[in-house]
């Protein structure tokens, strides 16, 4: 059988590409981790995150909470080696190829269309959340509820 990602992508609607190995990941939530601190920093308390997976812990106060994932500033550079990584992926390549003709990328963050400079090249979105999440599954629709 042969099911190349384009075929797949347009028969369910969706095509799961696996682009990062573990390094990358881990340096992906580093990335996060070091902005979270400077944000610390910047509102001048003394936390220091020292594992992402910890930000539910923090003592933070909730208006803290909203300058940390205010729309603004919820975003990471994207190094080289990530960039190169998805661009060059071939089930990413090929789906773009099957649908729009081309594989030339851009990989853009956009934070707000109504403010100036809140598109920026080669950023990504964050989301810094303090969550209770529930998992339920159904046979047929799997459903996550997040709850902040």
């Amino acid at each position: 059988m042969n099911h190349t990602p384009a075929k797949f992508f347009k028969k369910n609607g969706y095509c799961i590409i696996n682009l990062f190995n573990n390094e990358i990941i881990e340096n992906i939530k580093q990335e996060v981790n070091d902005k979270l601190n400077s944000f610390c920093k910047e509102l001048n308390n003394n936390l220091k995150l020292k594992n992402l997976k910890n930000y539910h812990k923090l003592k933070i106060t909730e208006n803290d909470h909203k300058y940390f994932v205010k729309n603004s500033s919820r975003y990471i550079k994207l190094n080289s080696k990530i960039i190169k990584k998805i661009k060059l992926n071939k089930k990413f390549v090929n789906i773009l190829k099957n649908f729009w003709g081309h594989s030339n990328t851009s990989i853009t963050w956009v934070g707000s269309l109504e403010k100036k400079n809140s598109i920026k090249k080669n950023q990504a979105r964050m989301l810094a959340a303090s969550t209770t999440i529930f998992h339920m599954e159904d046979k047929k629709f799997p459903i996550r509820i997040i709850k902040h």
